[in-house]
């Protein structure tokens, strides 16, 4: 079998640095993904496009909800000048918040990928990426979930950058998605 060249050349980064979970227990110089998270939306001018298996207000194990991202999301979308855009796996998308999001003016849809011809497969067929990408020029890609135990309790890890190349294939990568008959909004 022919294997195909990588199309185009890998270039070097430019304006990457790394994040990490959870917050309060990072090496000297790595951020807290929740912080580079926030700041990207609270900056944001145009556009926020958000894609998550699990994007969640509750706190597990808690009757308590976690409202940061919630706030941000809401604040920023309110301004009416920017379009915010979320998508979550159909799995996820009874989790709490997100009706009040799309209440506020935030376009959320859920996924739902068709079972494979040869039957269901354990954890496939979701939409599992995780990443924020705003204004289409700026983004963070990691491992993190939209939830509070995973900037806080859980080990994650991601690359916040502004490469012009990498934004725009992200940003194709998520219309592609968005556009798709797979996508259904959330009322």
């Amino acid at each position: 079998a022919a294997t195909r060249a990588l199309t185009p050349a890998i270039a070097p980064a430019q304006n990457v640095r790394f994040a990490a979970s959870p917050v309060g227990d990072l090496p000297k110089g790595v951020d807290p993904t929740i912080t580079d998270i926030l700041e990207l939306i609270q900056n944001a001018t145009k556009t926020v496009q958000l894609q998550t298996m699990d994007y969640t207000t509750g706190v597990f194990r808690s009757k308590k909800s976690w409202t940061d991202l919630q706030s941000a999301l809401i604040a920023v979308a309110k301004k009416g000048k920017v379009k915010v855009q979320l998508l979550v796996d159909k799995s996820k998308a009874g989790q709490p918040g997100l009706k009040e999001l799309a209440k506020a003016g935030v376009l959320v849809k859920s996924v739902s990928i068709p079972e494979y011809s040869g039957g269901p497969i354990k954890f496939a067929r979701l939409i599992h990426s995780k990443y924020i990408l705003v204004d289409g020029e700026r983004f963070w890609l990691g491992t993190d979930n939209f939830g509070r135990g995973y900037f806080y309790e859980s080990r994650g890890v991601g690359v916040v950058t502004s490469d012009k190349t990498a934004s725009q294939q992200l940003g194709e990568v998520f219309q592609s998605l968005w556009l798709s008959a797979y996508a259904k909004p959330i009322k």
